[in-house]
């Protein structure tokens, strides 16, 4: 079986260094995609071992790969997180 993973990220550069240390760590088919909306479309074609996502609101979209795919395991990366939001990502 193939690992799949799913980055999610407005800033292309920053992404992609995401896909290149994840490649560097394990041998996995990688999807970069730069908006939410395209990438929760996505996620209904195909099953994510993992989701990495950079994104300003992630707690909908974190929702949504949940009721999807509960046996995602999903990264959330914040550069304004703060415990209130960690919390609810929980």
């Amino acid at each position: 079986m193939a690992f799949n993973v799913l980055l999610i990220g407005k800033e292309t550069k920053q992404t992609e260094n995401y896909a290149t240390l994840i490649r560097d760590m394990v041998d996995c088919h990688i999807d970069v995609m730069s908006r939410a909306e395209n990438a929760m479309n996505w996620l209904a074609r195909v099953r994510y071992h993992l989701v990495v996502m950079d994104l300003t609101d992630p707690i909908p979209h974190l929702e949504k790969i949940k009721r999807v795919h509960p046996e995602s395991a999903v990264i959330v990366i914040s550069e304004k997180a703060n415990i209130e939001e960690a919390v609810k990502a929980l």
